[in-house]
Order: structure tokens, then sequence, then C-alpha cells
């Protein structure tokens, strides 16, 4: 929208000595004409633009033009610019990035360097370590359906394999530890329902727009537990060969050791798909002490998997 971009524009310039024409029209994916027509809408109401001419010409907010930017402390716009940050790298949404232009104009001059070396100190990262992140060009679609109430479309594969059709009106894209998900009204249930993202194959942003339905969700399933297994308690012993990997997953107040230095850790965990997985996870490295049947579940697909390479 106009509005936003003029304001973007002005935060900008806040943050800023001097920029061309051409490098806004560059980032705002408008043409140099736009630019100044923007230009001459920001001083008119009342924000003094300068035109530099030449070489290292430009355009600048008036140097004498007071914009009070001791509204916030620095410690709370390091606080905003290193969630900003976090945020972004997950995203990388240009919005997000105007946001951060607009809250490092509030800098002032003489506490950037003290706001840089706060935001330092703790650090939001939710990408993953491989440069290549193949849920991103679905994360990206999946927003713009979002941002324009359009149908998506794809095959869904649930967790015990099965593969739906599924048209789905998005509400909601989250990030729930490392994995997306998105929260629409799935026509095909006739009811809203949670998508893992990884899961959806053959993508698709419909023609098809949709308006809001009637009604509020009263809680999102985020806001609860995710699995559907109910809650056993699980004690397991490892080999001390992975005391490190154990350590550095569980929680210290879950973990014992015995004389032997094994690890016996007892947690409480929805039992599903993701436990059995957690622990084949681990291999020979641990035992499954209780209870009997997740137990006999472990060792049942051991030996599906050792019958595999006996072949």
């Amino acid at each position: 929208m106009k509005v936003e971009r003029l304001l973007a524009i002005v935060m900008l310039l806040m943050n800023k000595d001097k920029i061309t024409a051409s490098e806004l029209a560059e980032y705002f994916e408008v043409s140099v004409r736009t630019i100044v027509r923007d230009m001459e809408a920001i001083n008119m109401a009342g924000i003094p633009i300068v035109a530099h001419q030449g070489k290292n010409g430009g355009f600048s907010i008036l140097k004498n033009y007071k914009v009070d930017k001791n509204f916030l402390t620095p410690d709370e716009i390091a606080s905003i610019l290193r969630a900003l940050s976090g945020v972004n790298k997950a995203l990388s949404d240009k919005s997000v990035n105007n946001i951060m232009e607009k809250v490092q104009g509030l800098i002032p001059k003489d506490k950037i360097e003290d706001i840089n070396k706060r935001s330092q100190k703790l650090i939001i990262d939710m990408t993953p370590w491989e440069r290549y992140n193949p849920q991103e060009k679905k994360v990206a679609l999946i927003k713009e359906a979002l941002e324009g109430r359009r149908v998506i479309s794809f095959k869904y594969i649930s967790s015990n394999g099965s593969i739906s059709e599924r048209l789905v009106e998005p509400i909601s894209l989250v990030l729930k530890l490392y994995s997306w998900y998105i929260y629409g009204y799935c026509r095909a249930r006739n009811d809203y329902r949670l998508f893992k993202v990884s899961r959806m194959k053959d993508l698709n942003m419909l023609e098809d727009a949709f308006e809001e339905r009637e009604g509020k969700v009263e809680e999102f399933p985020w806001q609860k537990s995710f699995s559907s297994g109910f809650p056993q308690h699980i004690v397991m012993k490892f080999n001390p060969t992975v005391r490190n990997r154990v350590e550095e997953y569980f929680d210290e107040s879950s973990i014992t050791y015995d004389e032997a230095g094994n690890l016996i850790v007892s947690v409480n965990y929805p039992e599903d798909e993701w436990v059995y997985s957690m622990i084949l996870s681990y291999g020979s490295e641990v035992e499954v002490v209780k209870p009997k049947h997740i137990r006999d579940i472990i060792r049942e697909r051991a030996l599906k998997i050792s019958n595999i390479y006996n072949k």
C-alpha cells in the first residue's frame, strides 16, 4: 500500500544520509517516477525532503528537521531488533525488513554502537543449519495465499502414510519448534484442520478467493499438545557413549546415573510415532526399561529393521 511505502521511505531516510530514487524504486519494486511522486507527497505532509544533484546525489531529510527518537529505551529497541531478526531469517520477508528499517531509524546516532552490542548478546535464529531449506518456497506461497485470501490445494500425507487431496482456506502460518504448520478451514473435512507443511505435496495457490467464515475459533491447536497420544511414564537406559547427546536433549532433572555410568532417563511423553522414532534414533545405545508395551514395540521394530539387512 502507498501509505505503508511512504512511511517506510521516511524511516529509510531517517536511517541513511542519502538514498537515490533508483535504489528506492528497486527496493519497493516500483518505478522511479513513482518514487519521485512519493517524495512530493512526503514533502507536502510536512517532512522536508532535500534532493541532492550530481554523482553522489539522492534524497535526504533536511538536517535541521528533528524527530523524537527517545520514546523507546535502548534495551527495548535491542529486544525488538532481536525478535525481528529471528522472524526475518525464518520468513525472508521484505515487509519485516521494512519494519527493521523503521525501528533502526529510531536509534539516535550516538547510541547505535551500544544497541548493536546489546542485540548481539542474544541471537534468535529459527532457520535450519542447512543452507538449502526445502520448505522455503512452500512457506512463501502459503504466506501469499494468506495475504490474498486465496484457497490452496495440495496432497497431504498423514502420519500413517495415507494420501488425501485437500482444498484449504488458510488462516494462520505457524512455526512450532523446527516445523512449519498451516492452520485453515479444510473443505474436504468441512472443519478447521492443522497441516504440517513438510507433509504437503503438489502445493498450489488457486484463483478461488474466500471470505472469512463466521464464528470464532476458541482455541488454536498449537496452544495445546500437538500429539493425540496419552501421556506415558517412560524410563530409558542410555549407554555412556551417548552421554553428551542425552544430557543436551533431556532436562537434567529427568536424568540419574547408575553405578556403571549408564544414564537413566525418566520422562512423561504422549505416546505417538514421534516417541518411537526418538527412541529408535539412539539405536543400540538405548534400552526402554518401561512401560513393557513400548519396550515390545521398539523390539518388534528393531527386529523388522534387522530382517531387512539379513536378507
